[in-house]
């Protein structure tokens, strides 16, 4: 397998794991009265890590070994913008 292929497969695996917690979240989310919250919001980080680390990936940006979305996000090429405040990143961060 190529080296761009590897990359691919890698990417699909990331994006395939944040699909998973966004299912997780999406699910539990619906038990609404009994929700337990945080394990949306763990879910829901988890989601957005993945994805991160999949475009970083996709991009040939290496990163650390981090769970914080802030720290990630700046590592993200500048042509490629998402359009997520502040706040929510530290919002989900403390998950």
């Amino acid at each position: 397998m190529s080296e761009d292929a590897d990359r691919i497969k890698v990417v699909r695996q990331w994006m395939e794991k944040a699909e998973n917690d966004l299912r997780t979240a999406e699910h539990t989310i619906k038990l609404r009265k009994n929700c337990p919250f945080d394990t949306v919001c763990f879910h829901s980080q988890q989601c957005a890590e993945k994805y991160l680390k999949a475009m970083l990936t996709l991009h040939n940006v290496p990163f650390p070994k981090s769970h914080d979305l802030s720290e990630l996000i700046l590592l993200l090429p500048r042509h490629l913008t998402i359009n997520v405040k502040k706040d929510e990143l530290s919002t989900l961060n403390r998950y």
